[in-house]
């Protein structure tokens, strides 16, 4: 014996008990076709036809018409509803109460059937499965491939390595590109930020800079891979050079989170495991 969950009400309790006939699966209906003059036919298609799930209940009940009061705006519904037989809390169906609702009562002691037509014929999965929503993490949405540098790179001077290789491929002539960098560790010396040799931004000091060029022919046409590095205008002082970025727009949006990092994507989809 179970309790039912229908709606979204459970009904049941010690003196409501429900049994439900869900059988194997609903009755399967084939469609076949003749095919020439060969022995037999060819399955066209099959599929699962609506079915009954017939559930018995018995009641404990010193009013017949109190129960049916009771019972009647928790079973009603204009369109299906969910079903969860508690016997099996893994499954629901989808499901409206079909035909009339019949009952035997002797003294307080009743029972009855009820019908519930499931159109689509088969039981769904309770459980969900949860997907990270990140379509764009190995190809980040507004970044340049090859421009994403998260870790600190060391001082360094021209022909050092290492460097972010950008793939300059979706670019033209007259777009707009933003540089993000941060640097660390300066003293009394500046730096700048070069595409291969050329210098493309203004000198600056510590911290975080952020500014944007032109894509102009000349650029275009640099050796490939372009080179992207942070160089000081002397090389009289260390530092490091972090969290590098650039991509295609006016601003540069802030390094995390950013459409290459799994914390931008903070919500999630679920989606239904429906089954059979």
């Amino acid at each position: 014996m179970a309790n039912l969950i229908f709606g979204g009400h459970k009904i049941g309790s010690s003196s409501l008990q429900f049994s439900a006939a869900r059988g194997v699966f609903s009755e399967v209906e084939n469609t076949t076709q003749s095919v020439g003059t060969s022995d037999g036919e060819m399955l066209v298609r099959s599929h699962l036809k609506s079915r009954i799930i017939p559930v018995t209940y018995d009641f404990v009940a010193l009013s017949r018409r109190e129960f049916e009061r009771q019972l009647a705006p928790l079973l009603y519904s204009t369109d299906v509803q969910k079903l969860i037989i508690d016997d099996r809390p893994d499954e629901f169906w989808y499901a409206k109460v079909d035909g009339k609702i019949d009952m035997d009562r002797d003294y307080f002691l009743g029972t009855g059937t009820i019908n519930f037509l499931v159109p689509d014929g088969i039981a769904h999965s309770v459980a969900t499965k949860t997907a990270d929503n990140m379509p764009y993490k190995d190809v980040p949405v507004n970044l340049l491939k090859g421009s994403s540098k998260p870790q600190t790179v060391a001082a360094q001077a021209w022909g050092d390595n290492p460097y972010l290789l950008l793939d300059t491929s979706s670019l033209e002539i007259g777009d707009t590109v933003s540089f993000q960098v941060k640097v660390n560790g300066l003293k009394d010396t500046n730096v700048f930020v070069g595409l291969n040799s050329q210098q493309i931004s203004p000198l600056f000091s510590n911290g975080m800079e952020t500014f944007t060029i032109t894509w102009t022919k000349e650029l275009s046409e640099l050796s490939l891979p372009i080179e992207f590095s942070v160089k000081p205008a002397a090389l009289t002082d260390e530092f490091t050079w972090s969290q590098a970025k650039a991509e295609i727009g006016t601003t540069a949006s802030p390094w995390s989170p950013n459409p290459a990092d799994p914390e931008y994507y903070t919500d999630t989809i679920m989606v239904p495991n429906a089954g059979t």
